[in-house]
């Protein structure tokens, strides 16, 4: 009978032993489970930002940085009409030399308006055109364009404003 009670002794300390085993390996498969799940959300947190970003710049900054681009060259052609004499129908004949140009030629302008366009800029030229509008944009444009960068769009003016002139 010791011998019946040894053994069963000897049993069920194997399977507490085997309990406790099982529950170590459950406790360390929770944490990595847990170590996972962090790791999860971080991945998912870090594709939303990404996608965020991607989003604001293809549907928010790149159309206003077009528009801002657009009203910039706009304003410029209309001060050099002004300048060449035009007294009628100014900004008219400003948008068909808009239209006229080519879409590399539009590029251009854009490049130029791209390399001053962040979002504060872009905030700011905003306000300013719903403030004081085409007349505080031709002031913005003089204060922050290079005297190189107004050259070339007043080149790009000199290209095209005979097709409008000859009107």
């Amino acid at each position: 009978m010791a011998h019946q009670s040894l053994q069963d002794e000897m049993r069920e300390n194997a399977v507490d032993q085997r309990m406790k085993e099982n529950k170590r390996a459950m406790e360390i498969e929770r944490e990595e489970g847990k170590g996972r799940r962090v790791i999860r959300a971080l991945v998912i947190i870090a594709l939303i930002l990404i996608l965020g970003g991607f989003c604001i710049h293809q549907f928010v900054l790149r159309p206003a940085k077009k528009m801002v681009a657009e009203k910039i060259t706009e304003n410029v052609l209309e001060q050099a009409l002004t300048q060449a004499g035009v007294t009628e129908d100014v900004s008219e004949k400003a948008k068909e030399i808009m239209d006229s140009m080519s879409s590399e030629d539009k590029a251009k302008v854009e490049k130029i308006v791209d390399q001053h366009a962040s979002v504060a800029e872009i905030t700011e030229a905003g306000k300013i055109y719903k403030s004081q509008g085409t007349s505080g944009l031709k002031e913005y444009a003089k204060e922050n364009l290079t005297e190189d960068e107004m050259k070339e769009i007043r080149g790009l003016y000199d290209k095209y404003k005979d097709t409008v002139l000859e009107q």
